[in-house]
This record gives structure tokens, C-alpha cells and sequence, in this order.
């Protein structure tokens, strides 16, 4: 296990109001995609000038789409959220306490049909990555996001097949099973 974990991904917002990862009042197919982080360590950690990038199943070129801005600290044992837009509203209650974000490019734009997801830390050592898509064994475009099961530690798959998921298609910022980190 790394300091940071890559632990959920949502790349296909469910259909309709149901797609509203971000809790903003409206479902957008670029705005509701996120990236959720864990810090799976003890320690406040210091993500200043970390990146999430991203690149094509079967391409090399990657494309950054946020760097953490400087002083930002993950707590431990607590998430970070990067959507790829819309109007957040950080004290939702939906989302347990963790922090959530805007992508600094203005979005994610992760792949329905798959690709890699890598976070770097600020000397550009991989942090964590992740991919996904037919390449990788687990749908992209599904309707829902792909989270690790168990939380950080477990291997990825479609958010509804995880245990305690409750059918629930996502979970932005809090367990699987509905709890904060």
C-alpha cells in the first residue's frame, strides 16, 4: 500500500439526476466524473504539486489534469475528492468530511472506454495508479464508478458488485458502505 491510494474512479456518471456525483442539482457528463484519493497512512501528508494524470489504455502521452496547489494537506486516514467541475458545495454532509475539489484543468476527462489514471508526487515518483477498461478486465462505461474492495486495500472493481455497496453507484468521499473515511 502506497501513502496515497487511488480509490474510486467515476468515468461514466450514471444517467439523469441519478449521474449527480457532485451534488450540485445537475448531472454533467464531465463535471460529475471524479478521482478519489485515500491517505492510507498515520500522517498528515502534504500533496502540494502532486499530479493526476491520465493517458488512453494503449497510449504513452499523458495528459495532466490536476496538480494540487500548494499547502494542501490530506489528513490521515481521511479522502480528497477531484470532480471534474461544477458548483461544490464542501460542507455537503453526503460527502464525510473529505475534502472536495475542482480538477485544475477544468476537468478529468476520463475515457468511457478505458485508460490509466496515475497520481505523482511533486518530484514525479508514481504515487498510485490505476487502469481500467477492457485492457484492464473492468468497464469503464458502466453507469457507476470502479472503487477498491475492500476500501484502499482491496482489489478494483464495479461499485455496485462491491460488498455493503447497497446498490449505491458511486460513494465520493466516504467507504463503500456509506460511512466517512
Amino acid at each position: 500500500i502506497r501513502d496515497v491510494m487511488i480509490n474510486e474512479v467515476l468515468a461514466d456518471p450514471p444517467d439523469g439526476i441519478a449521474g449527480d456525483a457532485n451534488r450540485d442539482g445537475t448531472r454533467d457528463s464531465t463535471a460529475d466524473e471524479f478521482v478519489e484519493l485515500i491517505n492510507s497512512t498515520a500522517r498528515d501528508l502534504d500533496l502540494s504539486g502532486y499530479q493526476i494524470q491520465t493517458r488512453a489504455a494503449n497510449a504513452s502521452n499523458v495528459t495532466v489534469r490536476h496538480r494540487f496547489a500548494a499547502g494542501t494537506l490530506l489528513p490521515a486516514g481521511t479522502a480528497i475528492v477531484v470532480f471534474g467541475g461544477g458548483a461544490l458545495d464542501t460542507t455537503n454532509s453526503s460527502f464525510g468530511g473529505a475534502q472536495i475539489i475542482r480538477a485544475s484543468s477544468g476537468g478529468l476527462s476520463l475515457n468511457n472506454s478505458g485508460g490509466v489514471i496515475t497520481l505523482q508526487d511533486k518530484n514525479g515518483a508514481i504515487e498510485s495508479s490505476m487502469s481500467y477498461g477492457t485492457s484492464a478486465g473492468i468497464a469503464g462505461d458502466a453507469n457507476q464508478s470502479i472503487t477498491r474492495a475492500p476500501d484502499v486495500t482491496g482489489s478494483f472493481v464495479l461499485h455496485q458488485a462491491a460488498p455493503d455497496s447497497e446498490a449505491r453507484a458511486f460513494s465520493p468521499g466516504i467507504k463503500v458502505n456509506g460511512l466517512p473515511f
